[in-house]
């Protein structure tokens, strides 16, 4: 980034003046979370958190997200898009492919749960223009290549195979980083256009 001419500057998500500073002089940000609370080691290697429970995770990747909107408050920036997740699939007692019908008591899972939380205090900021970008799960998830995800169980996997919760038929929508990265772009280029805009991306 710095060789094409950018800025380079270094924050955490928790904490808020680090995330202020950084935001100084933007004219515009696009906050994502992580709902893991891992950090990345020098050499590539993940840090996990010692408290992974569900709990845990999600009221860190939801403080996270309440940091990033307040700093972007006190820095005056100018727009700000929001990574938030689909609030896709099936509604309660709506049948599924193979007639079973969705159980309402299996909540979503907590990363979007906590984006979602995320959109409720975006609407009730002060900033002056925002927006927010659903996305579905990244495309790249699927690459696991030889430095995907060191020091994780992960790695186990064969390149291009994942496990999942998902039957063999099920149509999974997805999206590239480059598409998503353009889609914000645009977002913050047209300014007033999509101020207060939820907008869903996603491939063919």
């Amino acid at each position: 980034l710095e060789a094409i001419g950018a800025e380079v500057v270094v924050a955490d998500n928790h904490d808020p003046s680090a995330l202020e500073a950084a935001f100084a002089g933007a004219a515009a940000v696009y906050g994502i979370t992580t709902w893991s609370g891992s950090t990345f080691a020098a050499d590539g290697s993940v840090r996990r958190p010692a408290d992974v429970t569900s709990e845990s995770l999600l009221a860190s990747e939801v403080a996270q997200g309440l940091n990033i909107i307040a700093a972007a408050e006190a820095a005056d920036v100018g727009h700000f898009v929001l990574q938030s997740m689909h609030r896709g699939g099936l509604r309660e007692g709506e049948p599924s492919a193979d007639g079973h019908r969705v159980d309402a008591s299996v909540p979503a899972p907590l990363h979007h749960r906590a984006k979602w939380r995320q959109e409720e205090a975006l609407r009730a900021s002060s900033l002056r223009r925002w927006s927010i970008l659903r996305q579905p799960t990244y495309l790249e998830n699927f690459g696991n290549d030889a430095l995907a995800a060191k020091g994780t169980r992960l790695r186990l996997l064969h390149p291009g195979v994942v496990s999942g919760l998902l039957a063999p038929e099920t149509e999974l929508t997805v999206i590239a980083v480059d598409d998503l990265g353009q889609i914000a772009l645009a977002i913050m280029k047209e300014g007033d256009a999509y101020h207060g805009r939820t907008l869903a991306a996603g491939a063919e």
